[in-house]
């Protein structure tokens, strides 16, 4: 190449240039505005805040079986007969008491109506049961049972009573 059609080559070459009479070198900078980066940024961050959401989770801290027995309302024997409607994020089971091991006056009560609920979604420290199927659990009374990650909870096949 000639040294005429070299420098034509290189005029026609450059993408970000601003004086067509002479050649800078391809850079960042030379290519970006900075008030179109700092602009991308502050879209960005924005973008990032907004879409920030309160979310539901599940922080499983697992204790062992006899700090669950100790700090439980109930500990008892349950049968899962089957599953309930699903209200509000909540999944319901219809249940019996086989076997009581410990139990206070106020979990008695809302044990004896029959029903258990967990939230639907393991990631809110839901859990899954299956119908016809026997588990120990422990919990807290609330105004109903709430079977939590903070619930022991084992089925029948997996414990020797």
């Amino acid at each position: 190449m000639s040294e005429l059609d070299n420098s034509t080559y290189l005029r026609s070459s450059k993408v970000c240039s601003s004086s067509s009479s002479s050649v800078k070198p391809i850079t960042l900078s030379n290519c970006f505005n900075r008030k179109f980066v700092k602009a991308f940024i502050c879209f960005a961050i924005i973008l990032f805040v907004t879409s920030a959401r309160d979310v539901d989770a599940c922080s499983c801290i697992f204790s062992h079986p006899q700090e669950h027995y100790c700090s439980a309302d109930f500990v008892a024997l349950i049968n899962i007969r089957r599953q309930g409607k699903n209200l509000y994020n909540m999944a319901s089971y219809h249940i019996k008491v086989r076997k009581e091991f410990k139990m206070t006056t106020k979990a008695r009560k809302a044990l004896s109506l029959g029903m258990l609920y967990t939230t639907i979604d393991e990631s809110t420290c839901g859990r899954k049961f299956e119908t016809n199927t026997k588990y120990l659990i422990t919990g807290k009374k609330y105004s109903f049972v709430i079977i939590s990650s903070k619930s022991f909870v084992k089925s029948r096949k997996n414990i020797n009573i």
